[in-house]
């Protein structure tokens, strides 16, 4: 049984109030895109900013707020920050999702790769899950990934590789990924969001063939 209530920041007793830190909802400690609060020569990193609650994220945003306090440069596009969840089979993500991206009023294209299609999947036994990229249609901007299957946690890598380095889907496509790996199933997804991945039946297929 699993029972999830949920977590929330936990900043009282810093002393925030007496030094002028101002505090957003759930108690969160609000940050501009350079992690400095209301009290600009103060930073926050971690949970209690309240952006993405996940231990490699707390520990990226230490190293961007040193960096940007010695006066360098730091990656901040929080979108490429990888999340996993370590089920069976696992589950990962990174940037926005197709309604999120359609919410900002983006005009998205879809790629999807499901494992039961692909020869690594096949001959390792576990072929349950996907790989479904969206992209940017106007663009071809890269905007999230979401993997569902087995090794989900290490292929959302290049995904968020991709997004921080703001690459096109194309870029992903075009790739030469190693065969027979997991890897492949990324470039597949990447053809699919432009109805070139070679390896996927498609209806229309079907249709002209009748």
């Amino acid at each position: 049984m699993l029972v999830a209530t949920g977590r929330r920041p936990w900043s009282e007793g810093l002393g925030l109030d007496t030094v002028g830190i101002s505090r957003a909802d759930r108690g969160k400690i609000a940050v501009n895109d350079k992690l400095q609060t209301s009290v600009p020569n103060i930073y926050a990193i971690g949970d209690v900013t309240d952006i993405k609650q996940l231990a490699h994220f707390a520990s990226a945003q230490g190293k961007a707020a040193v960096e940007i306090i010695a006066g360098h440069p730091a990656q901040t596009n929080w979108r490429a920050v990888p999340a996993a969840t370590f089920t069976s089979p696992e589950i990962a993500s990174v940037g926005l999702t197709e309604a999120e991206a359609k919410a900002e009023g983006r005009t998205v294209k879809i790629g999807r790769f499901p494992f039961r299609a692909h020869g690594r999947n096949i001959a390792d036994g576990d072929t349950t899950g996907f790989v479904k990229i969206v992209g940017d249609k106007t663009t071809d901007q890269i905007l999230g990934c979401s993997i569902f299957g087995a090794k989900a946690s290490e292929l959302i890598h290049e995904a968020s590789l991709a997004i921080g380095a703001d690459l096109d889907v194309s870029a992903i496509a075009q790739a030469i990924h190693a065969h027979p790996t997991m890897m492949e199933t990324l470039g597949e997804a990447a053809e699919d969001a432009d109805s070139l991945a070679i390896h996927l039946l498609r209806m229309e297929a079907k249709v002209a063939a009748k």
